[in-house]
């Protein structure tokens, strides 16, 4: 009996020592157990990448904030933008390409102008020829845009006194360069002794009636006036057609001044550029203006009674006489 008993009481030791090793071993098992991974579903957490979580266990629902990256709406409003920008973008850069095509076809225009101008100033002397009309005021060269007296003279030097075979219509011999300088010393003397007669109106003038050819013809006027030499002066007393050799410098000097103060003291004279600028300015174009010099030439052109006050200066003996010698003053030569 007895012998039993410690039977029982040993087997039920031993079932307490086990379901205590048991138990240990499931506290060990749980404390010291490694950490598990987060489920997948919350992976994203962190970086709103998922739009909800969920613990099914507790049923509850934890949503992230409203945020640009969460909503949308807002997505496409970013979307609009960005195309909005990228559309301004474009438009930006086709406005910087019409500008710059623009600029190439102005700067193609210039450059077409400027090959025209080079062109025509080649067979004109360097300057593009124009015409003028109108009462010698608006819109005609002011004395400002002349030329100097050197300019001109160095622009006109090469063709002064060339073609005069062409201009006589006989065979002629050109204007020297000794002739020129005779030319060049009369005009300054005469604009010096001349007082307020510009001296390149002499030129220009000289240069439109004869182009420099000290042995020019004479032509004689509508109403038969001879006009001899370089100026075409007002029967002057002054040439050297009939020469055949070198035109003496007293010679040349007498043509440019019968010309330029005119020969009212000759036989049958009459008036020159001093008495065609004071009728200018009587009347009524301002003393010393480029308007009093255009109709001083259409005068004389044309004669002293030939034209009124604020009429066209075209309307002359020679149509183109006066806007000639506008041109002259800008540089043309021819």
């Amino acid at each position: 009996m007895r012998r039993r008993i410690y039977i029982i009481a040993f087997g039920a030791m031993v079932g307490v020592v086990v379901t205590g090793g048991l138990a240990l071993g499931v506290f060990i098992a749980i404390k010291f157990a490694p950490k598990s991974a987060a489920p997948a579903h919350t992976a994203g957490l962190a970086g709103h990448q998922s739009p909800s979580l969920t613990i099914s266990s507790l049923n509850i629902t934890i949503k992230p904030p409203p945020s640009i990256h969460g909503n949308t709406s807002n997505v496409g409003i970013l979307q609009v933008l960005d195309n909005n920008l990228l559309d301004n973008k474009l438009l930006h850069n086709k406005l910087v390409d019409s500008k710059l095509l623009h600029n190439k076809l102005v700067d193609s225009k210039l450059l077409h102008s400027n090959l025209l101008d080079n062109l025509l100033g080649k067979f004109m002397g360097g300057s593009n020829r124009r015409t003028y009309t109108g009462d010698g005021d608006r819109g005609w060269p002011t004395r400002d845009e002349w030329l100097s007296i050197g300019e001109l003279w160095s622009k006109n030097y090469d063709i002064m006194g060339k073609y005069c075979s062409d201009i006589n219509g006989v065979a002629t011999m050109p204007t020297t360069d000794a002739e020129k300088a005779a030319i060049k010393a009369a005009i300054i003397k005469s604009a010096s002794e001349n007082n307020g007669l510009d001296a390149r109106f002499i030129f220009a003038v000289m240069m439109q009636e004869s182009e420099g050819c000290v042995r020019t013809v004479d032509t004689h006027s509508p109403d038969g006036i001879r006009n001899p030499g370089l100026m075409q002066s007002h029967n002057g007393k002054h040439a050297c057609y009939s020469l055949q050799e070198a035109c003496p410098d007293a010679m040349i000097a007498g043509m440019i001044m019968d010309g330029a103060g005119g020969t009212a003291d000759q036989h049958g004279g009459g008036d020159g550029l001093v008495q065609c600028l004071a009728k200018a300015k009587e009347m009524g174009a301002k003393e010393g203006s480029a308007q009093q010099y255009y109709i001083a030439a259409r005068l004389y052109n044309s004669g002293p009674n030939s034209y009124t006050f604020g009429k066209p200066l075209e309307n002359g003996q020679t149509s183109s006489y006066v806007s000639d010698i506008a041109n002259r003053f800008r540089g043309c030569v021819g």
